[in-house]
């Protein structure tokens, strides 16, 4: 895959692509982009993007955001779900359902469909928490697996500073699948202490150190300032 320059950012660009699967029978990665506010993150993952979706292997792109306001548990994965699975807002409930169930197929589409479309929301009524909530989790487990087994997958959640601990313990069972499935995940996070960035960065770095990318942006030097000026 042909790498577009970004000024400053070539060599973090160029992990990234060298962690992205191309095929569905290669093993994925976990990457992590973290760094002060305004320092780039999101213009590098603008940018790694463009390369993923202009490249020869058809790759799904699911990305999602944590809100500052928003802890609602999975918020960052309803988000990227919704943004996956509704590419409009006229998108009928049964399309939904019909998707995930192509997936992962039988009974359990509907703990991912029903998290993902408010019109479902009454069938999680009166179900015990606990089990729901596992439910929930290993569906979108085996979504993203299966979904990986046609076509890499790159799953993107961004703001991890601000991620609830539902989609904390998911997003790590996840980075588990990586490494034998054709599953990227990249999170954006802002550096601070006691958050989830920091959280995440030091579980990879344990768990799944082996297929685990930190880009840890610093602030460009005076000379490439100038130049992007």
């Amino acid at each position: 895959m042909a790498i577009d320059r970004i000024v400053g950012r070539d060599e973090e660009l160029r992990r990234m692509v060298d962690g992205l699967p191309t095929t569905p029978f290669e093993p994925g990665s976990t990457a992590l982009i973290s760094g002060s506010a305004g320092i780039g993150k999101t213009t590098l993952l603008r940018t790694f993007r463009a390369l993923v979706m202009s490249g020869a292997t058809h790759s799904f792109w699911i990305e999602g955001a944590c809100s500052r306001q928003d802890k609602t548990s999975y918020g960052a994965f309803i988000d990227a779900f919704r943004r996956h699975l509704c590419r409009n807002p006229n998108t009928r409930t049964e399309s939904v359902v019909e998707q995930v169930s192509a997936i992962v197929g039988g009974d359990a589409a509907m703990y991912l469909a029903s998290l993902v479309d408010p019109h479902l929301a009454e069938w999680r009524i009166g179900m015990d928490p606990e089990r729901l909530r596992h439910l929930t989790h290993d569906t979108i487990v085996e979504y993203l697996v299966r979904l990986s087994s046609s076509s890499p997958v790159v799953l993107v959640i961004e703001d991890i500073q601000w991620i609830d601990d539902v989609s904390m313990t998911l997003l790590k069972s996840l980075a588990f699948r990586c490494v034998d499935n054709a599953l990227m995940i990249v999170a954006t996070g802002r550096d601070a202490p006691e958050d989830g960035t920091l959280e995440f960065d030091e579980w990879c770095g344990w768990r799944v150190a082996r297929r685990y990318i930190a880009v840890r942006l610093a602030e460009l030097d005076f000379g490439l300032v100038r130049v992007l000026i």
